[in-house]
């Protein structure tokens, strides 16, 4: 005769089979874990990649739409380059029109007023740049460099993001 095995072995579990279901499923939510701080702080460079391209669409459109309405350029002078530029407008309220870089920020001023910030204190610019591409009688062009990058007080790796933009805009006879 045949002996029959004992029900508790046939049904139950090795502390084995117990230990390796364990893993499992250990490895499972650690997975799961990982994806969603991955997803978390994809969703934060974002954020910081959107402000960045916020600020130089902003000012890059101010600064071009001031060079279009512009009568002439002051500074830089032909073929050189500077860190301010200074526009002659046709309104006398608007001029000088200025833009500089201070404390991290695009600056405006328009005739006498104070200058304004074109840019938020959620980033920096580092280099801003314009180079006169103007030649003899011609109203004038402009090439604009801005390196802008995000305020990072934290010092988190998701939080950095730098980008530098190259644009040109010409002068516009009325």
């Amino acid at each position: 005769l045949k002996e029959k095995p004992h029900p508790h072995l046939v049904w139950g579990f090795t502390l084995i089979e117990f230990a390796l279901y364990i893993a499992v499923a250990v490895g499972l939510v650690t997975a799961a874990g990982a994806i969603g701080l991955n997803a978390l702080f994809a969703k934060t460079k974002l954020a910081a990649v959107e402000e960045v391209m916020h600020n130089a669409r902003f000012g890059i459109a101010i600064m071009t739409d001031r060079i279009e309405r512009a009568s002439a350029i002051t500074s830089p002078g032909p073929g050189l380059g500077a860190s301010v530029l200074i526009l002659q407008m046709p309104q006398a309220a608007e001029n000088p029109t200025e833009f500089d870089l201070s404390a991290g920020r695009l600056r405006m001023r328009e005739g006498a007023s104070p200058f304004v910030d074109l840019t938020s204190d959620e980033v920096v610019i580092t280099n801003l740049s314009f180079t006169n591409l103007s030649h003899f009688l011609t109203p004038g062009s402009i090439r604009m460099a801005i390196t802008i990058e995000s305020a990072n007080s934290s010092g988190r790796q998701e939080y950095e993001f730098q980008e530098t933009f190259f644009t040109s805009a010409s002068v516009r006879r009325n």
